[in-house]
């Protein structure tokens, strides 16, 4: 049986047998990788050559994690507007690959977001390769966060 027809019969049978109609949803078996959560970001930059630098890389932000227990995805939005997608392992670590995109000024940047979960946060760096009309510029911030509530399950 697969994991969708699973999920499916275990909501049909927790619809059964009265209750109030409300349930918390299962809890991840033990030892399932889960990162989900809210967390303090503190950035910093490791090197600059952009002049002037990206405006407020080194604010502290709080961070929204998403992810699905055990899933190998996880999307984290700041409360600045950042946005990351990245593919996580089973052992916490993660990247988002290069990524192309176009900021609100209309200027083009490559983007690489790849760190590691850890039970209290995460560690990431951040390296932006930003295509300005004055010239190409490069700059690399460390990420380190802190984890709200409950600690993380890295198996």
């Amino acid at each position: 049986m697969g994991t969708p027809t699973l999920a499916l019969l275990s909501g049909l049978l927790a619809g059964c047998g009265g209750g109030n109609g409300t349930s918390a949803p299962p809890a991840a078996p033990a030892g399932t990788l889960h990162v989900a959560g809210t967390y303090t970001i503190a950035r910093s930059y490791v090197s600059n050559t952009c002049d002037p630098e990206i405006p407020g890389a080194t604010a502290t932000v709080t961070g929204t994690v998403t992810h699905a227990p055990g899933g190998s995805q996880f999307t984290l939005a700041n409360s600045d507007g950042g946005n990351f997608n990245a593919r996580i392992e089973a052992d916490g670590t993660f990247t988002s690959g290069v990524q192309s995109r176009i900021g609100v000024n209309g200027e083009s940047y490559d983007l690489l977001f790849e760190g590691r979960f850890a039970v209290q946060g995460f560690r990431a760096t951040v390296a932006v390769d930003l295509f300005r009309a004055g010239g190409a510029c490069r700059s690399v911030l460390d990420w380190e966060a802190t984890k709200q509530g409950a600690p993380n399950v890295i198996p």
